[in-house]
């Protein structure tokens, strides 16, 4: 019996070895760009699963980083690279990024089974991360596998710190930041804040301010930040949501005086014990709390964006990090690329990069294994179960980085919140003044 099971087990290698490889000997190299510098996941990839792969497919996988360079050199690089046919095979990035590349026609839309196996692993909230658009202004699917996620953007908060103050919970309403603020914030003899209550970016570059603005805005009802009138894509973040949302911030910094700019909050404040909540980061905080400042990890609590009032609902936003591929390599290179992605979405190869390195991945089998059954990441995982795609349309780094420059002389009370918000809505209607699309 146990002979005849050792066979089996064999038998079956030999089948997963000549389904994946068999089909596509004739692929020798892959080759696959990333942007940034490498992090536990990447490298994660490059030290555990391309090995494996290679091992499996017969192939050798050269994975290029490129951390010196910008998001537009980076860009251009592939831009150039597909153009004259010297690769890559693939492409990994951000959705922000890819989306540049999809709408110029500089990547290919991926297989309807391959996105539809993707999407049956997926939590229901990411059915729609593959998806970016086409030339034409269609949103078709361009990502074969999600690499990498950020989760979505929720409160990250001092149980401790909390504990102190008399409170078990993060706020769920503006009110209640307000209220518990007061409680949290610790100020000096000369009446300035030292340690803040409630953490909110409103300084540093324009995209990361637009970006974690986006939550309130949404949690506010504002729907989407953009709209398209006309087959015209406009600015919707100057609405009544989006003017609440920037009064919100205000209210926070000079009327209840719970955060002030400058003082040094964020998830590094966080952990120096410099601020007690931190609003509108992503999954990534566990890791970096416990690589960084494992003696806080223990003190690490979760909970959902804020909404303006009761009766509304708390929305996110996620980042997602995805493989695309080069539209001008031959049909049998990209057959071969399908099924690896398709083996890249399967559970044990999923495992490697997300449970093996505590990087949270929306696969539906990864978020109840372990270290993701602690009750921070359920909480997490809770605060976030509304969650949409941080990307609304092509450029839309740009159209956050428009806001978040207004937003920045808002906050710094140069500019009204109607005013600073219309100049935005503006340049936003330039930014898209010859592009169509048919859909957000």
């Amino acid at each position: 019996m146990k002979r005849r099971s050792i066979i089996s087990v064999a038998c079956l290698v030999m089948f997963v070895l000549m389904l994946f490889s068999g089909a596509s000997a004739a692929v020798k190299e892959i080759t696959i760009w990333t942007w940034g510098a490498p992090d536990a996941v990447i490298l994660g990839l490059i030290e555990n699963s391309w090995p494996l792969m290679e091992k499996e497919f017969g192939v050798k996988i050269k994975h290029e980083l490129f951390p010196g360079i910008s998001e537009t050199e980076f860009v251009t690089k592939v831009v150039n690279a597909v153009r004259f046919g010297t690769g890559p095979d693939l492409i990994e990035a951000n959705a922000i990024t890819l989306s540049t590349l999809a709408s110029e026609g500089f990547l290919q839309p991926v297989p309807a089974s391959l996105v539809e196996s993707l999407q049956e692993k997926l939590l229901p909230s990411y059915k729609n991360a593959p998806y970016l658009w086409d030339e034409d202004g269609y949103k078709k699917p361009f990502m074969g596998a999600i690499v990498r996620d950020a989760g979505g953007q929720i409160v990250w908060w001092n149980e401790e710190m909390y504990k102190e103050a008399g409170l078990d919970r993060s706020p769920r309403t503006w009110d209640e930041v307000f209220e518990f603020g007061k409680k949290l914030t610790k100020y000096g003899a000369d009446g300035l804040i030292e340690i803040s209550g409630f953490f909110v970016r409103t300084a540093g570059h324009g995209g990361g301010i637009g970006d974690k603005f986006t939550p309130y805005f949404l949690s506010a009802g504002g729907g989407s930040l953009l709209k398209i009138e006309n087959e015209k894509v406009k600015a919707n973040f100057n609405s009544s949501a989006g003017i609440a949302a920037a009064q919100f911030y205000l209210d926070v910094l000079y009327k209840y005086n719970i955060d002030a700019i400058g003082i040094p909050g964020d998830v590094g404040g966080w952990y120096r014990g410099q601020t007690a909540t931190v609003s509108a980061r992503r999954f990534w905080v566990p890791l970096d709390v416990k690589l960084n400042a494992p003696d806080m990890y223990s003190k690490l609590r979760a909970g959902p964006i804020p909404v303006a009032r009761e009766g509304l609902k708390s929305i996110t936003t996620s980042h997602i990090y995805g493989l695309t591929v080069n539209p001008t390599i031959d049909s049998e290179t990209k057959e071969f690329i399908w099924k690896l992605c398709e083996r890249l979405n399967q559970f044990d190869m999923v495992k490697r990069r997300t449970i093996d390195t505590m990087n949270w991945l929306p696969y539906r089998e990864a978020v109840v294994e372990d270290p993701f059954t602690e009750e921070l990441w359920q909480e997490a995982l809770k605060s976030s179960e509304n969650t949409i795609p941080r990307l609304e349309a092509p450029k839309f780094s740009v159209v956050q980085a428009i806001l978040g420059d207004q937003l920045n002389l808002i906050f710094a009370r140069e500019k009204s919140v109607e005013a600073g918000l219309s100049t935005a809505a503006e340049e936003v209607s330039e930014l898209y003044e010859d592009v169509v699309l048919k859909e957000l």
